[in-house]
C-alpha cells in the first residue's frame, strides 16, 4: 500500500514525500530480503539467495534507490540555490 501511495506522490510531482516514501519502501524490501536469507523468518527455513525473482527484485529495488537518491539530492540542491537567490 505504501508503494502505491509513493507512486501516486511521485507521479503528481511531489518530490519530497513521494520519493522519500518510495525510498523507504525500496530499502525496506532490500533489508527484508537480506534478513529472510540470513536469519530466516519465524518458523521458516532461510530462503535461497539466488532465486531468480528475488535477484530481480534486488536489482529493481537497487535501481530505484539510486534514482530516488539522485532525485532527492537534486531537489535539495535546487532548494539551496533558491534560498541563495531570492
Amino acid at each position: 500500500m505504501a508503494a502505491v501511495i509513493a507512486a501516486l506522490g511521485s507521479y503528481r510531482g511531489e518530490r519530497g514525500w513521494g520519493w522519500t516514501l518510495g525510498l523507504l519502501v525500496a530499502v525496506g524490501a532490500i533489508i527484508g530480503y537480506i534478513y529472510s536469507r540470513t536469519l530466516g523468518l519465524p518458523r521458516l527455513e532461510p530462503d535461497k539467495w539466488l532465486e531468480p525473482l528475488g535477484v530481480l527484485s534486488l536489482v529493481v529495488e537497487g535501481l530505484f534507490t539510486l534514482m530516488a537518491s539522485y532525485v532527492l539530492r537534486t531537489k535539495t540542491a535546487q532548494s539551496r540555490l533558491s534560498q541563495l537567490n531570492p
